[in-house]
């Protein structure tokens, strides 16, 4: 999957430079629970984008938004078990 950065990201340099210090540091992660992020490259016309294994299912915000009461943050019993596995 192609993450291509949106215009005001690929304008602001200092927001690039973030994009790219934290693709550096996650870059190696490799957990069941984290989509991987298989490459960073620069496109002369798209400039940065982001490549990462496809994750089958609806978007981070699809699931938040699903869940009941999520208008005033996610209760702990909703997020303990997604994040419990990744601290192990």
């Amino acid at each position: 999957m192609l993450k291509i950065l949106t215009q005001e990201l690929r304008g602001n340099e200092n927001a690039l430079k973030e994009v790219r210090r934290v693709f550096d540091l996650t870059k190696n992660l490799n957990h069941s629970s984290i989509c991987p992020l298989l490459g960073r490259y620069v496109d002369p016309n798209f400039g940065d984008f982001l490549v990462m294994k496809y994750a089958d299912g609806g978007t981070l915000a699809d699931w938040f938004n699903a869940q009941p009461g999520h208008e005033n943050g996610l209760p702990l019993e909703t997020l303990l078990p997604i994040f419990r596995p990744l601290a192990e």
